[in-house]
């Protein structure tokens, strides 16, 4: 958490030893995620908000290396501490100009020159907005909600248009700085207008995109190392009609402490970490931490020390301990000096202090920026969602929702190596066409070997709706791991079909034909047969399992989407035992970390274009099913997304579990299947 300060621009070069720090606040929750949209860059950003740089060069003050040489501020960043992006804050109409949107592009043009990435932060305000204040600029004061919705978009498009007419593109645009209880107050307070800070957030996603589609939107919160925080406000923001396409965590040990002594800075950056597995699973986007800092104490050099300590840890954690989820860490106001800003990380002489060495990884990854690489790791319980697995030779694949798809492989089914990239690291342009929204963050795989081939079906889609598309993989061999884009099995649009084209699982019959069963609420889960190519053939989908009789209608509502409905019943695997298909379905809402109750139901058919019964005769198309595992509330919280296998003569059972004692991450389950003597399965211990 940062105090923000409300000082003027000489403060930071250490002309005065008093400053004035405005106190934060609370509160915050749900959305979905553009991730890079059109690109494959999927690269851990390290990076510095300077946004008082120009007034300290202003007031003549100059920054060295640790040799002594004079070197410009942002070479020294970008060359010596591995920076490869500025952030800078935009005011509305600032006294004296500062942060104002000229002084914004002129510090464009230098980042743009040194091949930096560019993130501008919107305020929204005259000056400081942050979790303790959020001004209506002085402009838009006496307008209406409406009025200032539109003050709102005039406004970014105006800045961003500047920029663009000068030939730069920023690669993120925050709207609004750390609106933890909400912006633009009264009308737009969290609490007392939910609705309208939705709507200005909203406002303002919409202009960045009508200037830049490409620019990834970011909704900024303090106190990373707060869950319930993030729950609260982006909960808000989704439904709403907010919209996001990132999110963006301050975190700062120092502030969280002040006032706490029962704190610790490990601790608090254990839950940030924590918290970015957990958000970036329930909202579908990466995470990026836009903001932290440590103490300056000339005087105790061991303080620094220990500075560096934290943020190398940080930068390690975020990179290697986050499933590839948080993008990047930006220090906010480095080249401040201890006498105006103590969280700064240059001494009073402009040289970078000890902190600064916390971003210089041992190993210089500058040269993956551009891909989706990463090293690859082993573990025993992998973080997982919505997990397959397949078996080639003396090795098990697992393929798992994630960019590009997640995949991982294992000899024994114990250890797991997550491997550095996924399935896809360019996604086919059709994905985008036929899903507007899609950001390459791909759900729910299935991938079966049939006739001499693997092939490999995925799912795109934007959370809550049911404009989907399933696409379609194939390759002769899962070590060689290079996949051929077979196009499109099926998609749903929002005004033609009542089901979702989501959750893919094949099953070949006893005629050795092929059929693709999917779906997620609407009208259920949907079998259709497949032709030779493994598409669609010439037939209509048919539903063949919901979660209440459809005459029935739950009178609670759906917690995740307006769309969607009640009917939460998805994510099916059929698997043929002893002469029966038997349908796996997940009931209810997944993705909700701690707070999920998703739980496994199942049903069985001599044919596998059903009916599906369960243990009681009660046919799935008409709500029946039969409860197969659910969480138990000490090791896991809820459990589902299913898949069934026989390897090497035992049938196992696999899905993904919300963790009761990790706070709700999903990871990976695996169970040993054995059967009654009528036929039913149950889990072994």
């Amino acid at each position: 958490m940062k105090q923000k300060l409300i000082f003027f621009l000489f403060f930071c070069m250490g002309l005065f030893q008093t400053a004035t720090y405005a106190q934060q606040v609370n509160d915050i929750n749900t959305s979905q995620y553009l991730n890079d949209q059109g690109t494959s860059r999927k690269d851990f950003v390290k990076g510095a908000d300077v946004g008082f740089l120009t007034g300290q060069e202003r007031h003549g003050q100059k920054f060295y290396d640790v040799k002594g040489n004079e070197r410009d501020c942002l070479e020294l960043l970008k060359n010596d501490y591995q920076m490869s992006a500025i952030r800078m804050r935009v005011w509305v109409n600032p006294h004296g100009g500062n942060c104002d949107k000229n002084e914004l592009l002129a510090m464009a043009k230098r980042v743009k020159a040194l091949g930096m990435d560019l993130m501008v932060d919107f305020h929204y305000s005259d000056s400081w907005a942050d979790p303790g204040k959020q001004p209506i600029p002085r402009a838009w004061q006496g307008h209406t909600f409406k009025e200032m919705k539109q003050d709102v978009r005039n406004y970014t498009i105006d800045v961003l248009s500047l920029l663009k007419k000068n030939g730069i593109e920023p690669r993120w645009v925050q709207v609004g700085n750390e609106t933890t209880n909400g912006m633009l107050w009264d009308m737009g307070h969290i609490e007392k207008n939910p609705k309208q800070y939705a709507g200005f957030i909203r406002a303002g996603y919409d202009a960045v995109k009508e200037v830049f589609p490409h620019a990834i939107v970011i909704v900024h919160l303090d106190r990373g190392h707060k869950q319930e925080i993030y729950d609260y406000n982006l909960d808000i923001v989704l439904k709403y009609g907010g919209k996001f396409d990132m999110i963006g965590m301050s975190l700062y040990p120092y502030w969280a402490m002040d006032g706490h002594p029962e704190l610790n800075a490990d601790d608090i950056i254990t839950d940030c970490i924590k918290n970015i597995r957990y958000v970036s699973e329930k909202y579908g986007c990466d995470v990026m931490i836009v903001e932290t800092g440590y103490e300056v104490n000339e005087q105790q050099p061991e303080i620094m020390k220990e500075g560096r300590r934290q943020l190398t840890r940080v930068v390690h954690e975020a990179r290697n301990e986050t499933n590839g989820h948080c993008r990047g860490v930006f220090y906010w106001e480095p080249q401040c000096m201890p006498g105006g800003y103590k969280l700064g990380a240059f001494d009073s002489k402009g040289t970078p202090t000890a902190i600064m060495e916390g971003f210089i990884e041992k190993k210089d990854t500058h040269g993956l920026r551009r891909g989706f690489r990463r090293e690859a790791f082993t573990t025993e319980t992998p973080m997982v969602h919505d997990p397959v697995m397949a078996k080639e030779g003396d090795m098990y694949y697992i393929y798992a929702t994630g960019m590009g798809i997640q995949q991982m492989t294992s000899k024994d089914r114990k250890m797991w190596t997550v491997l550095p990239q996924p399935v896809m690291t360019v996604m086919p342009g059709w994905t985008t066409d036929s899903v507007p929204g899609f950001n390459n963050h791909v759900w729910a795989p299935d991938v079966i070997q049939w006739h001499g081939r693997w092939w490999l079906a995925y799912s795109c889609s934007t959370f809550g709706k049911n404009g989907s598309a399933i696409g379609l993989l194939s390759s002769r061999s899962l070590r060689d791991n290079i996949w051929k884009d077979e196009g499109c099995i099926v998609t749903s649009h929002q005004k033609r079909d009542n089901w979702n084209a989501i959750d893919p699982n094949f099953i070949i019959d006893d005629n050795d034909t092929p059929w693709l069963v999917w779906g997620s609420f609407w009208d259920g889960i949907q079998l259709a047969r497949l032709d030779s190519t493994m598409h669609l053939a010439n037939a209509q989908p048919r539903t063949i399992a919901r979660r209440y009789d459809p005459n029935f209608k739950p009178s609670e509502p759906n917690p995740t989407s307006k769309y969607a409905g009640t009917n939460a019943i998805e994510a099916p695997f059929i698997f043929k035992h002893g002469g029966y298909y038997y349908l796996f379905v997940s009931w209810d809402y997944c993705c909700r970390g701690a707070k999920s109750n998703y739980r496994v139901a199942v049903g069985r058919s001599k044919n596998v274009e059903g009916p599906y019964l369960d243990r009681t005769g009660k046919d799935m198309v008409n709500g029946g099913g039969t409860l197969f595992i659910e969480g138990d509330k000490k090791e896991w919280e809820a459990a589902g997304h299913c898949a069934a296998y026989n390897f090497d003569g035992e049938d196992t059972f696999i899905c993904h579990g919300y963790s009761a004692l990790q706070n709700g991450v999903a990871l990976l389950i695996q169970r040993p299947i054995s059967w009654t003597s009528d036929g039913w399965p149950e889990l072994k211990p």
